[in-house]
């Protein structure tokens, strides 16, 4: 789902009159002057279906044998493979029930690690909600085909199925109509089943064409129009479980989204902000709380540079909002060390064969501790490296500088290694924590920990690889080379987000 028409920050009473707009807020001048109602600046969210009818591969249909029969008779079928072939299943649009039942079941067996029976609910990962999918399996049209598309997406690539992933294509095609007309209804309203549809449509742009496009038009764009559906619910969201998780969800994966754009982050206004703490269930959630001013600290802070508008107290002010949001996450550990005192441990050692880049490697007391952990250290790479721009950008200030230092100490007792005391600097500090993350990438990518383990991986991997492409050494190029080659083996596992992951960076030319 993307914005539509073009650019224009006009406001709408504006734009209709083809005038320019001196874009003051809350209202324009030039409407106030004219005495007529300004319309404001909130843009239409309007449903794009990038799968046109001309780029839809043609539905064809398989018999058992796997052979070609009429398409108007066709269905999925599941059929005996020949042991010779890679290929396990043959797919069209319209699957059986009880088949997609047997598809959803083999998409969630891949798809989440062994359930551990000692977590309670609220302690297990956000990924295990695709548990609640044969549930809901059944209750509309575009839920189902975005249940489809998802299955399909992940076992053609897990199992390098071609023909699954031209069907995972098609049926993606059709979800995507059906979303685009629910939408545009007049009385159109977000309810659970469109939510978790657009989820599902999102968790299978993970498995999509590895470009740049894909991403910004799938994965993250379904993140963004997602999280604006979450609006539009507002507390009547925390009535259905379903809906709840989904907000959860939608957090976390928006948020990311969010900051790899360097755009503000809708959870970050007070009214969402609240009812998503009203949502929050264990440690992890709480560590989303005190995130989510990180996206718009980004995005003001890249507005100031471009702009060069670099005034003293624009950078004391994004210092201070910075050092906020070190506060709050130097609370969150203190909570989280109380309640989880045994939650990780670092095995000394080097991490491969090779040079010895990292300190060791991390292992965890579950899946749970571990997002939270590596989440927590991309969080302090992220203010490390506004600290540093602050820095770069102050021109020697002195007692700028100083604030800098300061900062920079906060963020250093949250170490989990006993290094050092000798003053860190911005940089020096961001590498270190990204150095955490990577310690940690053997433990995410182990095959008992299935596709979650190494989707909770990708974003803060990839903050800890642009640290290192950022920096000017030839260690850091070591370990922006360990960084890459985690991604492309996780490319080679089917996730092709990944492959596109490794060309995304925010390295100045």
């Amino acid at each position: 789902m993307v914005g539509v028409p073009g650019r224009s920050k006009a406001c709408s009473t504006c734009r209709e009159r083809k005038i320019s707009c001196d874009e003051a807020k809350p209202r324009c001048s030039r409407c106030v002057r004219s005495g007529r109602e300004c319309g404001g600046y909130k843009r239409p969210r309007v449903f794009v279906n990038r799968f046109s009818e001309t780029q839809l591969p043609p539905v064809q249909a398989y018999t058992l044998s796997g052979t070609r029969r009429d398409p108007r008779h066709g269905r999925w079928t599941v059929y005996i493979p020949d042991p010779h072939t890679v290929s396990t299943m043959s797919k069209s649009p319209d699957l059986h029930p009880a088949e997609q039942q047997q598809l959803i079941s083999r998409f969630i067996q891949g798809f989440c690690p062994p359930m551990d029976p000692t977590l309670r609910p609220s302690e297990r990962i956000h990924h295990y909600w695709v548990y609640c999918l044969p549930s809901i399996h059944g209750r509309s049209h575009v839920l189902d085909t975005a249940i489809m598309t998802l299955c399909a997406s992940f076992l053609g690539r897990i199992m390098n199925d071609e023909v699954l992933q031209q069907r995972a294509i098609s049926v993606c095609g059709e979800a995507l109509r059906s979303l685009s007309t629910i939408i545009a209804a007049p009385n159109f309203s977000a309810s659970d089943n469109v939510l978790a549809a657009v989820m599902c449509l999102g968790m299978a742009e993970v498995y999509s064409v590895p470009t740049q496009p894909a991403v910004d038009v799938g994965w993250a764009s379904h993140n963004k129009g997602g999280c604006e559906l979450l609006v539009s619910r507002g507390p009547s969201i925390l009535r259905s479980e379903l809906a709840r998780g989904l907000l959860l969800r939608f957090r976390v994966t928006g948020l990311s989204t969010a900051i790899g754009r360097r755009k503000p982050f809708p959870f970050a206004d007070e009214e969402l902000r609240q009812i998503s703490k009203a949502a929050n269930q264990n440690y992890y959630d709480h560590l989303m709380d005190a995130l989510v001013d990180i996206p718009g600290l980004l995005h003001d802070l890249n507005d100031m540079r471009q702009a060069g508008a670099e005034s003293e107290n624009g950078l004391r002010d994004i210092l201070a909002r910075g050092k906020a949001v070190g506060a709050e996450l130097r609370r969150w550990l203190a909570d989280f060390v109380a309640q989880q005192p045994s939650a990780w441990h670092c095995v000394d050692g080097p991490l491969h064969p090779g040079p010895y880049l990292f300190h060791g490697t991390f292992r965890f007391h579950n899946l749970l501790a571990a997002q939270a952990m590596t989440h927590f250290w991309a969080g302090l790479v992220i203010l490390a490296r506004c600290y540093a721009m602050c820095q770069d950008m102050s021109r020697g200030v002195t007692d700028l500088d100083e604030d800098v230092h300061v900062a920079c100490m906060q963020l250093f007792e949250c170490s989990p290694l006993q290094v050092s005391r000798t003053p860190w600097g911005p940089q020096a500090l961001g590498s270190h924590f990204a150095d955490m993350i990577c310690s940690a990438a053997d433990y995410f990518t182990s095959r008992d920990r299935g596709i979650s383990g190494p989707i909770i991986l990708l974003f803060p991997l990839w903050i800890a690889k642009d640290v290192y492409a950022n920096m000017q050494n030839h260690l850091s190029r070591l370990k922006e080379v360990f960084c890459v080659g985690v991604f492309q083996e996780l490319g080679r596992r089917g996730m092709k987000i990944s492959d596109a992951l490794v060309g995304l960076s925010t390295k100045q030319p």
